[in-house]
């Protein structure tokens, strides 16, 4: 991973000698070079170890949020009345946090009296997803998918009644859509 961060730095650097504009979106450190420009819609951007540089254009905060198609074209939830199913995400590059947040989740939500359906979704970056299936199937009404086209995920999201996630992107998508949701902040 350090030598494609170095390799990806190196690139940067070069397009910036040849007059080239670079634009960093969202999440990753910036540190090693400059960006341009600098795009990020999360909640507090100050979690994701930017150097900030006096040159770079930053473009912060929720209205700057590049929403997927799926997700702006699908249709608004009406509120349930009662909670059958609960979707949960806790981002794309998370490797690791998985394995301990969706085990809490689960117990929390068992302890509560919740009996419905909890549909987990991890990234491409969850390198072991079949451990993540057997952790989790130790509760019946639990499926965990893993690595689904955004389409998939807004169907996925438009049949849950509340959802429990991260605060990125994920969460702007749930509010486009009006799923209720509770976030989990993961620093």
């Amino acid at each position: 991973e350090q030598k494609l961060l170095s390799g990806f730095t190196e690139w940067v650097l070069d397009l910036r000698k040849r007059g080239i504009k670079v634009v960093g979106i969202e999440g990753g450190a910036t540190k090693g070079y400059r960006p341009d420009a600098l795009i990020n819609w999360n909640i507090n951007p100050r979690w994701h170890g930017y150097e900030w540089f006096p040159d770079t254009k930053y473009f912060i905060g929720e209205k700057f949020v590049i929403l997927r198609k799926p997700f702006t074209k699908a249709p608004k939830k009406k509120i349930a009345k009662q909670c059958k199913t609960i979707f949960v995400s806790v981002g794309g590059g998370t490797e690791g946090v998985e394995g301990v947040l969706f085990p809490r989740i689960m117990s929390a939500l068992s302890l509560a009296g919740f009996s419905g359906n909890v549909v987990f979704v991890v990234g491409a970056a969850h390198r072991d997803p079949q451990n993540l299936v057997r952790l989790m199937a130790r509760w019946p009404n639990t499926k965990v998918l893993y690595n689904i086209p955004a389409a998939d995920i807004a169907r996925i999201m438009s049949g849950s009644d509340l959802a429990i996630t991260a605060a990125g992107i994920t969460l702007y998508e749930l509010s486009c859509m009006g799923i209720p949701s509770v976030t989990i902040s993961i620093v």
